[in-house]
């Protein structure tokens, strides 16, 4: 487990630093529009990226049991096929740029200043959907084989390369706002170029008609709708969080906008045992060994939440500090600093989601998940409605409502996962993460 999980780990502990540099470029060369509108192009960005983030996790269960199958033509498929549907969905919004951009723009309901840099921001951004979707694909495809060695050095390549550009960009060519988009298209075009080079060379190349088998195609797209409609729902409720932090004014906007790196830094590192979690259970069923589920279930919780509380011990202790490091405009801090708690809080919560989402997607349980989210956003609004009279406060406890439904959801459909992946056992297959 963790041999699987800490690459992993590693290489998304990376990822928030971006966007922490991205947030102290422009928390230093500017202020609290600038920090507000890097933050909410960001967040706008992942409700149309995020919202096809199925072709990671799907194509990391469909992996992961065909690796414990030890089906290498299976593998090969899976991987072109999720390339090629990823293409597509990328050059799609690339064209309807135009469209979507105005309506986000509109619904987010920003200050003028603070919109018109997001449409800088975002009007570069949106080239690099095709990149991206295609490094979601690759991502998912090596944490199903358990190849995280490989996923960690893409990650780093993305996440260095992004820094850097954006650096240069934005310090030294003095782009701005612009400049971190560009150094985000950029990184996104190089990981997606080298990963492809890397990986397609040793593997059997299928054709056209094996790519779209129609039985193929539509378990593909019947998991992919389910992990869809589970992600938008779950982007719609950080979206819901932004847009009422930006109706609360700039300086509310910008404080959740620092604390919520710290909340995604806390994610991304218990992702790393969420990830060990899908590969491990999907090479478990495919290698017609659901035993193991229980024992893999046990491990992952145990170090979850020593992990978690280890993030909130650290998150008390330095994160005043971490919010100087991201800007120097003190009203923003002083801000930020009033609810710190909620983000010492999140590492806590979110152990037993994380750990079952990675539990279900490996086992292709894509309806549950679908479920569960839904249930946990109507938990998310029925809070906000009755702490709403506390303002950012009312706002930061739902959010911590919508953890807590998440874990129960799916701990309650735990029964019906086991009856459903039970198989006879068979001890003398290939180890877990071979």
């Amino acid at each position: 487990m963790v041999r699987v999980a800490l690459p992993i780990a590693l290489a998304n502990i990376s990822t928030p630093l971006v966007g922490m540099v991205d947030l102290g470029v422009v928390g230093h060369t500017g202020g609290a529009s600038e920090i507000g509108a890097v933050a909410a192009g960001s967040l706008i960005l992942s409700l149309l990226f995020w919202g096809f983030g199925f072709l990671k996790m799907t194509t990391s269960g469909l992996s992961a049991q065909a690796q414990g199958r030890q089906d290498t033509s299976e593998l090969s498929e899976h991987l072109y096929r999720g390339l090629a549907v990823a293409t597509c969905l990328g050059l799609f919004l690339v064209c309807a740029q135009a469209p979507l951009l105005h309506v986000a723009l509109d619904v987010l309901g920003a200050s003028t200043r603070v919109t018109s840099l997001i449409d800088t921001y975002l009007s570069v951004r949106i080239w690099a959907a095709p990149a991206t979707l295609g490094n979601y694909v690759l991502l998912g495809w090596l944490i199903g084989r358990a190849q995280t060695r490989r996923a960690l050095g893409l990650q780093l390549v993305l996440n260095v390369s992004n820094i850097v550009l954006s650096l240069f960009f934005t310090l030294g060519l003095k782009l701005g706002v612009a400049g971190v988009a560009w150094g985000s298209v950029l990184a996104e075009c190089i990981t997606l170029s080298l990963g492809l080079l890397l990986l397609l060379p040793a593997l059997d190349r299928p054709s056209v008609k094996e790519i779209v088998r129609a039985d193929a195609l539509r378990e593909l797209l019947s998991h992919n709708r389910d992990v869809m409609i589970r992600t938008l729902t779950l982007l719609a409720v950080f979206a819901w969080f932004t847009l009422e932090g930006a109706q609360q004014g700039d300086d509310i906007l910008a404080a959740n906008s620092l604390l919520m790196q710290l909340v995604n830094l806390s994610a991304y590192i218990l992702d790393g045992l969420a990830a060990a979690t899908e590969s491990l259970t999907g090479q478990a069923i495919g290698s017609r060994r659901p035993h193991l589920l229980g024992a893999i279930l046990k491990i992952t919780l145990t170090q979850g939440a020593v992990l978690g509380g280890l993030l909130a011990l650290l998150f008390g202790a330095i994160g005043p500090l971490c919010l100087g490091w991201l800007t120097d405009d003190f009203t923003t801090i002083d801000t930020a600093i009033r609810y710190l708690p909620w983000a010492i809080l999140a590492p806590l919560l979110g152990v037993v989601p994380f750990i079952f989402d990675g539990l279900f997607i490996g086992a292709l349980q894509t309806r549950a998940l679908r479920n569960a989210m839904l249930g946990a956003t109507a938990c998310f609004a029925f809070a906000w409605v009755g702490f709403r009279e506390l303002d950012n406060h009312g706002l930061w406890a739902a959010v911590s409502v919508h953890y807590l439904a998440r874990g129960l959801l799916l701990g309650i459909q735990l029964p019906a996962l086991r009856r459903t992946v039970a198989l006879p056992s068979d001890e003398t297959s290939a180890p877990l993460g071979s």
